[in-house]
């Protein structure tokens, strides 16, 4: 199906708001992973806290930024996920809808 100009506009600008957000998830989760690493860890150490009390609870949220990733990360045109590297993607890998202009 051909898809109008003004609709290819629509599209690659959602791409980029989709890619967007999900590179502020991925920083975000990075910042996340070094707080609780740096810090997190050596105070609940430091007084006497057991892993298996607190690290759950990183895990659930964890658990979270995939999924929240498995919803942002989608084509917009076919709803396709669009896989792992959010740093390359250039088209869809099901409905080859490309979102930019190169090759």
């Amino acid at each position: 199906m051909k898809k109008s100009e003004e609709q290819i506009i629509k599209y690659k600008e959602e791409f980029k708001r989709r890619r967007s957000r999900r590179i502020t998830i991925f920083i975000s989760t990075m910042i996340f992973l070094i707080v609780v690493g740096l810090f997190v860890l050596p105070i609940m150490d430091g007084l006497g806290v057991s892993r298996m009390v607190w690290a759950p609870f990183v895990y659930i949220i964890m658990f979270g930024v995939i999924i929240s990733i498995a919803f942002v990360w989608k084509c917009p045109v076919c709803n396709a996920y669009l896989g792992g590297d959010v740093f390359s993607t250039r088209y869809c890998s099901k409905c080859g809808f490309k979102f930019d202009n190169k090759s």
